[in-house]
């Protein structure tokens, strides 16, 4: 006798399987919000990505120097790193979220002008930390070149 194989419904416009989850693959971007969260503020030499969230570390809305408006090299600056803290200080403000801490990934332009951005936004920093990876001994290196 043959297995029954289960029954999955097909969405015609995404040719995927669907198991009864109506989101259509896309996670809601917002969740209930505390008095105190995290940004995480990941600075490199292109961009700056600013993501707020709460105590237990669901993402309640995130910022960079693109979605303020700068392009190209414009992104990676102070000041687009400043507009971007302050825009999404906001926003998390009317949410009810007051005390803050920062922790920071990564070098970049960006590091003092999100601090700048959080604080004249009117949000009290609690802490902040450098969760910057960095390796210890790594891979093997190269052999030396013979001449």
């Amino acid at each position: 006798m043959a297995k029954a194989q289960p029954s999955f419904k097909t969405n015609s416009s995404t040719s995927r399987r669907v198991t009864g989850d109506k989101s259509g693959g896309k996670r809601k971007v917002g969740g209930a919000t505390t008095s105190s969260g995290c940004f995480h503020v990941q600075c490199t030499y292109n961009n700056t990505v600013i993501t707020a969230t709460n105590q237990n570390g669901r993402t309640v809305n995130w910022r960079s120097g693109g979605t303020t408006g700068y392009k190209n090299t414009k992104k990676s600056t102070s000041e687009a790193a400043e507009q971007a803290a302050r825009s999404l200080s906001e926003i998390v403000k009317n949410k009810g979220m007051s005390f803050i801490s920062i922790k920071f990934k990564g070098y970049g332009p960006g590091r003092e002008g999100v601090i700048r951005g959080i604080i004249s936004a009117g949000l009290n920093v609690t802490s902040l930390s450098d969760v910057t990876p960095t390796a210890h001994n790594g891979p093997r290196k190269k052999k030396a070149k013979r001449n």
